[in-house]
């Protein structure tokens, strides 16, 4: 009998299903297990209710055409380049704002490959990690967004994604 598809991929990645497991449960943190089609298998609570769904909305959809980078400007194409990246076997890092329904969230943001034991990509991890810290900084009276070189704030830019070269394997 074969388990979810949550259960498939936490197989995949033995060492670090705890990790995963503990973070699906986390209040700050988003994790999304995706398919190769880039599509969602699972979702926690927190990822939920960030854009006030339930997991029939996400699961199954196109992570990247979900509410939760549809609102910012640029994002939804930002994610689809993490991803196929990710899919090629790179992991994937940045620090993003997202425009949510529940209001924005800055969120230290990675998308990394799953290995199966032949050392292929048999699916996509990606995780956010909600910036409270971040978060009050800007919302601190007298704290102006951090600039980027040509003046604009980082409300306004989407991120530089920075590829991660090493990425490893996790499955033994």
């Amino acid at each position: 009998q074969r388990g979810s598809p949550l259960e498939d991929v936490v197989a995949q990645c033995p060492a670090t299903e705890a990790q995963l497991r503990a973070s699906l449960g986390t209040t700050n943190q988003y994790p999304a297990p995706l398919d190769l089609d880039g599509n969602v298998v699972s979702a926690n609570r927190s990822a939920l209710a960030g854009i006030r769904a339930s997991a029939p909305y996400v699961v199954g959809k196109t992570f990247r055409n979900l509410p939760w980078f549809t609102a910012t400007e640029g994002m939804s194409e930002t994610v689809r380049k993490a991803f196929a990246a990710a899919a090629q076997g790179e992991s994937v890092r940045a620090e993003i704002l997202l425009h949510l329904p529940i209001g924005d969230r800055y969120f230290d943001f990675a998308i990394r490959p799953v290995f199966d034991q032949h050392g292929n990509v048999s699916g996509v991890l990606a995780d956010a990690v909600d910036n409270p810290e971040r978060r009050r900084a800007e919302e601190t009276p007298g704290k102006a967004p951090r600039q980027t070189p040509t003046g604009n704030t980082t409300r306004r830019q989407p991120p530089d994604l920075q590829h991660q070269h090493t990425s490893t394997h996790t499955a033994t």
